[in-house]
């Protein structure tokens, strides 16, 4: 394998010169060392060559676990709610338990009450996930990516396992029991925290700005590969009766990809946080006396203070220094702007791709799962060949920073303009389309996590990438709280077009988001 260098490509930073003349030193020895190709992608040493596929195929098999069980999720709860429903009317269907057809169970009280609870479900993961996630990236660039992507996958395992023993114990076990599913994000955070450790990773062992860029998409069309045939496979398992009353076999599926995504990520995937800390070390090396006699008086001041007000000014100092050149200002933008994409896109994902046809278009959950198939499929093409063409293209263009940026404002506005037609929509056509237009703009979240990873010290970005993924986790919390009683006042409201109501608020979360990107740039 014969070495490459990277002479040509630059990674951007903003401009901050009195803080960054050495940062950026340290980024052009990083641009211009020569590494080893393998796949497409530059590594620093051949011992780091598989990381890439290791990333791609640790989310594929996360994500085929979670599709598998998406749908088949949903269908379980209403099916709980299903024999409730009949069994305090008194029906001899209520005989049937969690069994019922799923045709009979679509009354609208059923919906508002599955919204709910799987809204629940989801803010109870949420907040697990967003606490769990606070020492999570000082973790990560202290000890070490993997100890992280491992606290993820048993969070995983977990998770699974205990969706299972409730859902077979019921109707013994109440239907409120399924939310202590989500508290085993307390030991690994989410999805956020596995995708943040692993582009962590790509950029302590990656030279090249434009190849890590390409590499984050590629890694989300993971999710998208998965997607593609998983939920077909997974509505296919539930309806294994011709009824949608084999839930529980998906549920199992489920738990079997979680346990061997675990089994990769402990014995396969390498540690890589010690090649940014040899970064980070020659960083501090090259600071000046007078900033280290700044630092003496800073700390002699904060023992004047008191004991609140100088952690305050610590916490402050170290989120400051992490972001080092970029601006703090710059970053809480940032990370609002991330909060209201999570929002907007955990809505449509969770209630436009599933509930929405099922409650507006009288479909099925298998058939629901078709489109959910249809995304995958879409995605897949867009996120493996579309995006990195894309990036490669505007990056020789514009630059690697700005074009990461164009790509993000025109995620966002295929989104608002899909979220829209979706909500409009009142037949399977026009709510095809619809989904298809919002779909090409779900490159928002990689963009928006490369563009980051440019204005960054290498040696910190484990640690601001968990705290911004932390935003992601809070507009997913938030979603799960604001739009099932969204979805309940257009139900109420008995008119149809308000059916779609999540989705309106939705495109005007990414209309605000989008003002906060332009400050940004600003």
């Amino acid at each position: 394998m014969e070495p490459v260098s990277n002479n040509g490509e630059q990674e951007p930073l903003l401009a901050r010169k009195n803080s960054t003349d050495s940062l950026l030193s340290l980024e052009s020895k990083a641009d211009s060392i020569k590494g080893y190709r393998w796949l497409g992608f530059t590594t620093i040493s051949p011992k780091y060559r598989w990381v890439p596929l290791l990333g791609c195929t640790i989310i594929f098999i996360n994500e085929a676990e979670y599709f598998v069980k998406q749908v088949a999720t949903m269908r379980a709860i209403e099916a709980m709610y299903c024999y409730e429903f009949y069994a305090a009317r008194h029906s001899p269907l209520a005989d049937l338990g969690k069994h019922i057809p799923e045709t009979l169970c679509k009354d609208d009280s059923i919906q508002k009450q599955l919204a709910k609870s799987a809204g629940l479900i989801m803010f109870v993961r949420m907040l697990s996930a967003m606490i769990g996630a606070i020492p999570l990236g000082w973790v990560a660039d202290r000890w070490g990516r993997k100890p992280v992507l491992i606290l993820h996958k048993v969070n995983v395992c977990i998770t699974c396992i205990v969706w299972v023993v409730l859902y077979l114990g019921f109707p013994r076990v109440p239907i409120w029991t399924l939310y202590l599913s989500g508290t085993p994000g307390l030991i690994g955070g989410n999805y956020d925290i596995g995708l943040a450790m692993l582009f962590a990773s790509y950029s302590d062992v990656m030279p090249s700005a434009t190849e890590r860029a390409s590499l984050f998409f590629l890694t989300t069309s993971m999710q998208y590969f998965a997607q593609t045939f998983c939920p077909s496979i997974g509505g296919w398992i539930m309806n294994l009766d011709g009824k949608g009353g084999t839930s529980h076999i998906n549920l199992f599926a489920s738990l079997a990809l979680a346990i061997l995504t675990a089994l990769i990520t402990i014995f396969m995937f390498p540690e890589t946080v010690h090649e940014s800390q040899g970064a980070k070390q020659s960083a501090t090396a090259a600071r000046s006396n007078a900033t280290v006699e700044q630092d003496t008086t800073r700390q002699e001041g904060n023992r004047k203070r008191s004991f609140i007000s100088a952690w305050m000014h610590g916490a402050y100092e170290r989120f400051a220094g992490a972001v080092s050149g970029v601006g703090v200002v710059n970053i809480l933008l940032l990370a609002l702007s991330i909060c209201f994409a999570a929002t907007g896109i955990k809505a449509i994902d969770w209630y436009a791709l599933v509930q929405y046809p099922v409650i507006k278009l009288h479909w099925t959950f298998p058939q629901a799962a078709s489109v959910v198939s249809m995304e995958g499929f879409l995605m897949l093409i867009y996120f493996s060949i579309m995006l990195p063409a894309l990036n490669r293209a505007a990056a020789a263009w514009l630059g690697s920073q700005l074009a990461q940026f164009v790509i993000m404002v025109c995620s966002s506005v295929l989104l608002t303009l899909g979220s829209l037609c979706i909500g409009f929509s009142n037949t399977s056509t026009v709510f095809i389309t619809g989904v298809i237009v919002y779909l090409f703009g779900e490159g928002l979240p990689p963009a928006t996590q490369a563009y980051i990873v440019s204005l960054v010290e290498r040696s910190k970005v484990a640690r601001v990438m968990a705290t911004l993924s932390m935003a992601s986790i809070f507009g997913k919390l938030a979603a799960s709280i604001l739009f099932p009683k969204v979805l309940a006042w257009g139900l109420d409201t008995r008119i149809d077009v308000l059916v779609g109501l999540p989705l309106f608020v939705s495109a005007g979360l990414r209309l605000k988001m989008a003002q906060k990107e332009d400050s940004n740039i600003a």
